[in-house]
């Protein structure tokens, strides 16, 4: 009888790992797709936030820096607590090349090589009404929380190496699930991608990562069960596991809890550093703010569908000056369950290469999709003035009347560019831009009219010496990003601003217009 039952119970077990190789992340018991973006302000009411910085360092031998800017847009000082989790590095197995991060008062007799650095740590500073501040951390591949006592204040983080940087803002929530259109692990032409996961509650958690490749979907063994104990990160060095791919895609489940996921990505051959937040729900509509291709600048958006119906979705590329009735034809993109599809537009002769533009996108069978973004320099000499560099977004799924960001680029030298668009098709919206700093406001140029389906780039010049906030009002619902150039030339930052939940818009929708079919793979 017993022989009985033991087999029984290895042939159940066989069959459940079989199916969590090849299985769709299910996410209807998760929670449920968001109209509202995240990272977003509380809604009215609160008296505290947190925010969440996952990615602690880009993943290579040398040092990184990690840095936090807090912006304070409110009238009043507010004290804040910001506690650091240090890093357990432990010698890892050859073939993961894994390195886990957790509190130091957890010990480890696994390898005599073990190294045990102090944390977490928790300081406490205050940041002065309607001023930012930047805060180092001092310790690289250190996960950060921050906590106000008060809402208001946003946070964004930036990891720097040698002359590659990105900035994104910190994550306001944990989710059970998060997903990531891209990663590259091509080792040998210098890429490097790392996987951060982030639990800074007492509970522990297990993870499991699907991957989504061109030959497949499966979850590998060393991305199967992670475990995240309570209060800890753990960073994972994807190239040991998913080898030589320049382009696949991940889904995330937690099991019996919540984390926070995020990306540091470096591009081969020096190309720059991406930093990507797990996407914790997935859109039928996305807008992307800032976009142009040719004259040097490639722009790549990966659709992924980590769903288990085929997604059939809409892509339209929106010159800024263009009138409604001339657009590009649109793309028609057929993209499988489980699968991605990649567009270069740079590549479609049907894209103005001579002018800026923004990009709507819908899943008009509403499959749900998640998609980013990558704007990467080909060539000197192109209209952003930069040698090198890559810069990543996912887009916003909702558009608002106000946002707000950090302003305090790495560089006083660096330069920083607005881009503000109207994704409505029939209102007139007019913009104000403020920067705030050193407890007063200063409007940005004079206001702007935005057309129906109209963009505008601003341009913000350097930072200066002293950290400010950027601050949008429009009369109507836009969506804006601010990209960064660094001074040294060699990269760029791509970076979503902030709104508020309770004030966003659903964005309208392009179901009704026709579209070229690029088909499906």
């Amino acid at each position: 009888m017993r022989r009985h039952l033991l087999a029984i119970a290895l042939v159940a077990t066989a069959l459940a790992s079989l199916m969590l190789l090849d299985h769709p992340v299910d996410t209807r018991d998760a929670e449920p797709p968001q109209k509202a973006p995240r990272p977003a302000l509380s809604r009215k009411g609160a008296t505290t936030s947190t925010w969440y910085c996952a990615a602690g360092s880009a993943g290579t031998g040398d040092a990184t820096t990690h840095e936090l800017v807090v912006f304070n847009p409110t009238g009043a000082d507010v004290d804040v607590v910001i506690s650091t989790f240090f890093a357990r590095r432990e010698a890892a197995a050859p073939a993961t090349t894994e390195t886990t991060t957790e509190p130091a008062t957890t010990t480890s007799t696994e390898s005599p090589t073990t190294t045990v650095v102090a944390g977490p740590s928790t300081q406490k500073v205050a940041v002065a009404g309607r001023s930012s501040l930047v805060v180092p951390l001092a310790t690289p591949g250190a996960s950060a929380m921050v906590e106000f006592a008060a809402v208001g204040p946003v946070v964004t983080h930036r990891l720097v190496i040698e002359g590659s940087f990105d900035e994104a803002p910190c994550a306001t929530s944990a989710s059970a699930v998060a997903y990531f259109p891209t990663a590259n692990t091509e080792t040998a032409k210098g890429a490097s991608s790392q996987l951060w996961l982030f639990n800074p509650f007492p509970a522990d958690v297990s993870v499991d990562v699907q991957v989504a490749s061109e030959d497949g979907v499966r979850t590998p063994g060393q991305l199967r069960g992670l475990v995240v104990a309570g209060g800890s990160s753990r960073a994972v060095e994807l190239g040991g596991i998913v080898q030589t791919r320049d382009q696949f895609a991940m889904a995330l489940r937690v099991r019996g809890g919540v984390i926070v996921a995020e990306q540091s990505r470096l591009e081969p051959g020096g190309g720059g550093l991406v930093l990507t937040p797990g996407v914790p729900a997935t859109s039928t509509r996305l807008v992307f703010a800032d976009g142009r291709s040719g004259g040097g600048i490639g722009e790549r958006f990966v659709v992924y569908n980590p769903g288990d119906e085929e997604a059939s979705v809409l892509l339209q590329v929106v010159p800024f000056d263009t009138d409604l009735q001339s657009l590009p034809e649109k793309f028609d993109l057929a993209v499988p369950p489980r699968r991605y599809m990649v567009l270069d537009l740079q590549d479609q002769v049907r894209v103005p290469s001579d002018r800026p533009h923004w990009v709507r996108l819908e899943s008009v069978n509403g499959a749900q999709v998640v998609v980013q973004r990558l704007a990467q320099l080909l060539a000197e000499g192109s209209p952003w003035a930069l040698r090198s560099g890559v810069g990543g977004s996912v887009g916003q799924p909702v558009m608002a009347r106000r946002w707000t960001m950090p302003w305090a680029d790495r560089s006083a030298e660096s330069t920083s560019t607005l881009v503000v668009v109207n994704p409505s098709t029939d209102t007139i919206a007019r913009v104000k831009v403020s920067r705030i700093a050193a407890g007063s406001r200063a409007p940005v140029g004079s206001e702007i009219e935005l057309a129906p389906s109209g963009g505008v780039a601003i341009e913000l010049g350097p930072a200066g010496a002293e950290p400010a906030g950027i601050e949008i009002e429009a009369s109507s619902p836009v969506v804006s990003e601010r990209r960064v150039a660094a001074a040294s030339g060699g990269d760029l930052a791509v970076i979503p601003m902030i709104g508020r939940n309770g004030e966003f818009a659903e964005l309208p929708s392009m179901s009704h217009t026709t579209a070229v079919e690029l088909g499906g793979g």
